[in-house]
């Protein structure tokens, strides 16, 4: 059976959901579904990392401007004769290669799957420009490609919700839970990353790890960061990762003369020694909590500080710091403190953190799409 994956997203432009379509790609590989990957191709970056994949790829053009950190994709007559002859489609967001794969699909009526990663309600408010009236018209497009998709997979409450308000009905969502496998992490890898970013391997470490746009509080993260270590000289922050914001968070940071390690882009292999040396990990997103960045994070008994308006089964107090109010400073500043002046309360967070962590496991990510997928199609 042929299964065709769809995102906007791919190596060298990497988030989380890269690696969520990479491991995806290569379960259904491994179960002997013939998969196929369509993704943007930038012409002007070397694609090293495609050469070791067993499945296949479609490249599609793209513009060449940047917009939001990524470029968006246009259709080709190589993706229209994929969709006419796959027997299920996956799409991992409401942008340009589903709209185009949908519109081709009209006819042939494959069975569609949407894996439902964000809120494009959220993500549209807060980075788009553009006035009132289209973001209104782009949500009714957006919503009206939902009608268009047979079955929706959610890692978490949040999406669970934003799908059922998106049109989508109750008996055509199932939930899927992400997965990580932990890496073994060396002194020696410790050490490198330590002398490669400066890290005082004596000082507490808050960790951001991720897109840095707005969507993800970026300017509440930079303000509180930099708060806490003008106040606290035995506390560090490091913002890693790349993103549209990325020059305007370096300018600022240079400007101000702040302490915080700024990285920007990291490769693959320095995320696992990355989070293990941080004790905390903050992302209080304004439309999410449960990410794959803070699984990866619990994965190495990292502390994760995040959004408590999103309730996850998985996260409680005694896991997880949840902020009530992810824009107030003081606040957050506050309770940071008063969590890194308590090392018996931090010894029991991370005990909890790394029991939590071992729910999401690889297999079990692998084993619900697998069993999904033949219960669709056969």
């Amino acid at each position: 059976m042929r299964v065709t994956i769809l995102s906007d997203a791919y190596y060298p432009i990497i988030d989380g959901v890269v690696r969520f379509v990479d491991h995806l790609a290569m379960t259904l590989h491994q179960a002997n579904f013939d998969v196929t990957l369509v993704i943007p191709r930038l012409y002007w970056k070397p694609h090293e990392e495609y050469r070791d994949r067993p499945y296949n790829f479609i490249f599609l053009p793209t513009l060449p401007i940047k917009f939001k950190g990524y470029y968006p994709a246009l259709p080709s007559g190589e993706l229209y004769r994929e969709i006419l002859k796959t027997d299920l489609i996956i799409v991992n967001s409401l942008a340009f290669t589903a709209l185009y794969s949908l519109l081709f699909n009209r006819y042939h009526r494959s069975k569609v799957i949407e894996f439902v990663h964000a809120d494009e309600r959220v993500v549209l408010a807060e980075t788009a420009s553009a006035p009132r009236f289209i973001l209104d018209r782009l949500m009714k497009i957006m919503k009206r490609m939902t009608l268009n998709i047979d079955y929706f997979a959610v890692a978490t409450n949040t999406f669970h919700k934003r799908t059922l308000e998106y049109g989508a009905k109750p008996e055509t969502i199932f939930r899927v839970p992400f997965g990580y496998k932990r890496k073994n992490v060396s002194e020696e890898q410790l050490e490198e990353i330590r002398n490669l970013f400066g890290i005082d391997p004596d000082k507490r470490t808050i960790l951001y790890l991720g897109r840095l746009s707005v969507e993800k509080n970026i300017d509440t993260i930079v303000k509180v960061m930099s708060r806490l270590t003008e106040e606290d000289p035995n506390v560090q922050a490091i913002i890693a990762g790349g993103g549209y914001m990325y020059q305007s968070i370096k300018n600022h940071l240079e400007k101000t003369d702040s302490s915080i390690i700024l990285t920007g882009f990291i490769p693959d292999d320095y995320l696992p020694p990355l989070y293990s040396i941080a004790d905390i990990f903050y992302s209080p997103s304004n439309h999410e909590a449960l990410c794959f960045t803070v699984i990866e994070a619990m994965s190495y008994t990292t502390i994760p500080i995040l959004n408590g308006k999103f309730r996850e089964n998985e996260l409680n107090t005694g896991n997880s710091i949840q902020l009530d109010d992810i824009y107030n400073v003081e606040t957050t500043v506050h309770i940071l403190k008063d969590l890194i002046a308590d090392e018996q309360r931090i010894d029991t967070l991370k005990e909890a953190v790394t029991e939590t962590a071992a729910i999401f496991t690889w297999k079990r990510f692998g084993e619900v799409w697998v069993n999904k997928i033949h219960e669709i199609l056969i």
